[in-house]
């Protein structure tokens, strides 16, 4: 998780060279604060657990770069043209690419095929329900690209981990049978810190 900070950070970079963005002096304080909160929230304090392994950090750090190739070149070729064509386009490439993977990687179809047949409908709508709120974030995250700078927009997706941390606690507290997680005063008190933290850099950097 805490590699995907890392996005805003490519993102800045991208879009200084694209786009001409740059950032305040106090848009920049306001960013360095969500990150180090960012980051408090995303390390973990159990004890005998591992952040993360070395082997997977190549593949974290080139999806964070792809993640913010795809906001600067969606902001690149939406700002002379219309927002909706723009989307339209971007998921058209999507749904090709998804059903190139169907017919011509045979592992992924089975797999495919097999969730369907085992879980039926209960999967189907499940899968459905979840995709239809992905696209409706992704097609805000674009929409809030067009409006502010790109490093900005991904700081505030950035928050993923602190909306976790509620659904994790309230889901803990009153659905145990669907997610438990250890919120021992060890574990629990950092993030809040962290959360505090991101909450103060938000004000500074919208302010």
């Amino acid at each position: 998780m805490p590699w995907f900070l890392s996005v805003p950070v490519f993102g800045y970079i991208l879009s200084y060279f694209f786009l001409g963005e740059t950032l305040t002096f106090q848009q920049l304080i306001g960013s360095v604060i969500i990150f180090i909160g960012l980051l408090l929230i995303s390390f973990n304090f159990e004890s005998g657990k591992k952040n993360f392994k070395g082997k997977h950090i190549f593949y974290m750090i080139f999806a964070c770069m792809a993640i913010a190739i795809s906001g600067v070149i969606f902001k690149y070729t939406t700002i002379g043209n219309n927002f909706w064509v723009s989307s339209f386009w971007e998921y058209f490439g999507l749904g090709m690419s998804g059903l190139f993977i169907f017919l011509f990687v045979p592992h992924y179809r089975e797999s495919f095929l097999h969730m369907n047949r085992t879980g039926g409908s209960t999967i189907f709508f499940v899968n459905i329900i979840s995709e239809l709120m992905t696209i409706s974030g992704n097609l805000l995250t674009n929409f809030a690209l067009l409006l502010a700078p790109v490093t900005m927009v991904f700081l505030v997706s950035s928050l993923q981990p602190a909306i976790v941390l509620f659904l994790t606690i309230f889901t803990t507290r009153f659905f145990p049978n669907i997610a438990k997680e250890n919120l021992t005063k060890q574990i629990l008190l950092p993030k809040i810190i962290a959360i505090v933290i991101m909450i103060v850099g938000s004000a500074v950097l919208f302010m």
